[in-house]
């Protein structure tokens, strides 16, 4: 028997502080969640201070904002020179970081996983395209001889065969 996922309630910080400013403003919690499109026991926490109005659903992630957007830089700043960075380069610096920074963590071997990537990339979404995937070594030699081929045909196409025969 599966269990059913719950049901997530998407939301902007928006219309959260919408919605906060105008049950303090007195609207009834009921009406600002209608209005709103924000859950009521969101709202009832909120504004009795049960959770802070700026904290996110979910764990804490590894890294802060800070040493993440210095990540980021440094990913931009490695692409602008020519070397984009791969999911391994990405990995293997958190990896890095973590045990220089002597950081608490749950990876396996202090190592970041794919769900970590995954929502890495979903909190920086500007590095997505800029973050090349690694291709598996039949497909980049693949891609290797496909371009000595199109060089070769290239020089060869000014060339007469038949004064060669």
């Amino acid at each position: 028997m599966e269990m059913e996922k719950k049901k997530r309630i998407l939301y902007s910080v928006e219309d959260l502080n919408k919605a906060v400013n105008a049950i303090r403003s007195g609207m009834p919690f009921k009406a600002a969640s209608k209005l709103f499109k924000v859950p009521r026991s969101t709202l009832q926490d909120k504004v009795k201070g049960r959770t802070a109005l700026e904290k996110k659903c979910g764990p804490e992630t590894i890294l802060t904002k800070e040493e993440e957007n210095v990540l980021v830089a440094w990913l931009f700043r490695i692409a602008a020179c020519g070397f984009p960075a791969t999911k391994t380069m990405l990995l293997d610096s958190v990896q890095l970081l973590v045990k220089e920074l002597n950081r608490p963590n749950n990876f396996t071997d202090n190592r970041p996983g794919r769900k970590w990537y995954e929502l890495f990339l979903r909190r920086h979404q500007e590095l997505a395209p800029r973050i090349s995937q690694n291709l598996s070594s039949a497909r980049n030699s693949l891609t290797e001889n496909q371009s000595v081929v199109h060089r070769s045909r290239g020089l060869l196409r000014g060339v007469k065969l038949s004064s060669y025969n």
